[in-house]
């Protein structure tokens, strides 16, 4: 493999990302929606530390490879614990290869777990990458398959009459934290889904526009 420098990302590098993002994506994304997902997010911590995303630099200190990690809040078995997302990973094409665990793609995972892990302990970290970057993860044994997401879509009984009720909420509806509070200890593992969570990853959103709804009893 050739000699690259890994470092933490920094607000400088955003031009370079978004170019190696179009390269490998096949997208642009935009600055607004690179500091909403690794900046904005924070806010959630309220204060605590977050794990960082980390770059590969070339000789010619050209940015080749991104591992990002977005820091949220978790909930684990009734205690509190950080969740690191592990997303947008990506090798620019003239940099991949290598034999076995000898590649970028996999040291740069490798150094962001493993620097999440020192930084977190505590930390569940997690992603949701494509069954091809899935399948090269395992065999590097930086992945390990949980589950298979599954999309599912439901079409609700239409009916005269009904005791549910479906309305408009606004975001940061006292209910949501209260709603939260009371579902938490069923849930073995999750992200905590409260009022301010919702704000940033719907309300918030740069590019798609979300509307809340709430279903009570009549």
């Amino acid at each position: 493999m050739k000699d690259y420098q890994l470092r933490v990302t920094d607000t400088a590098d955003q031009t370079e990302l978004t170019d190696l993002f179009e390269r490998v994506f096949g997208e642009r994304r935009t600055a607004e929606v690179w500091h909403w997902k690794f900046q904005a997010s924070r806010r959630l911590l309220h204060g605590d530390q977050a794990a960082d995303s980390l770059v590969a630099v070339d000789e010619s200190g050209c940015i080749v490879a991104h591992a990002g990690a977005v820091t949220l809040p978790g909930w684990y078995r009734g205690r509190s614990i950080p969740f690191v997302q592990v997303c947008d990973v990506m090798v620019h094409p003239a940099h991949r290869g290598g034999i076995g665990r000898n590649n970028l793609f996999t040291v740069l995972l490798k150094a962001l777990l493993s620097r999440a892990a020192e930084r977190l302990p505590d930390s569940f970290r997690y992603g949701f990458p494509g069954q091809g970057p899935c399948v090269v993860g395992e065999r590097a044994r930086v992945y390990e398959r949980m589950e298979m997401a599954i999309e599912t879509v439901l079409t609700p009984e239409r009916r005269r009459f009904s005791l549910w009720r479906v309305a408009p909420l606004p975001w940061h509806d006292a209910r949501l934290d209260a709603l939260w509070l009371s579902m938490r200890n069923e849930l073995a593992l999750g992200v905590v889904r409260d009022a301010d969570y919702l704000d940033w990853r719907y309300a918030s959103h740069p590019l798609q526009n979300y509307s809340l709804l709430g279903v009570s009893r009549l």
